[in-house]
């Protein structure tokens, strides 16, 4: 009788030991979830026409594309220095613009680095 008691007093510890492991387990098993990503708030130039005077500004996060007319009139800034509208180029970060009316800039200031992406075509190094 006594060995039953004690079989059974054993039986229920290990039971009650291997629900708590496995309840132990699970609960260091679920890693808190990442925090997401911040939202990309680039606006990047994907396109220059020089024969039309346009270039294409891409909103990342509006994630709609605007296509603006350059003139005589507009003023260029790349990084702290003037420029040309020859001087932008593919991939270049906006930093600011100014539109005169919904399709014509007034100003745009541009960084000086190319801000890589998946929009802008990689150039192959030659060997």
């Amino acid at each position: 009788m006594k060995l039953r008691q004690a079989l059974a007093f054993s039986l229920i510890v290990l039971i009650h030991l291997g629900a708590f492991a496995t309840l132990s387990a699970a609960a260091k098993s679920k890693k808190p979830s990442a925090p997401a990503p911040p939202p990309d708030t680039r606006k990047l130039v994907t396109s220059i026409n020089l024969k039309n005077d346009t270039i294409v500004i891409s909103d990342k996060l509006a994630k709609t594309d605007h296509t603006y007319a350059i003139d005589a009139m507009t003023k260029v800034q790349v990084g702290n220095l003037p420029g040309q509208f020859a001087d932008l180029k593919v991939g270049m970060k906006v930093d600011d613009l100014t539109e005169r009316d919904n399709d014509t800039l007034d100003s745009i200031t541009v960084e000086t680095d190319l801000t890589p992406s998946s929009d802008t075509p990689s150039k192959k190094k030659k060997k």
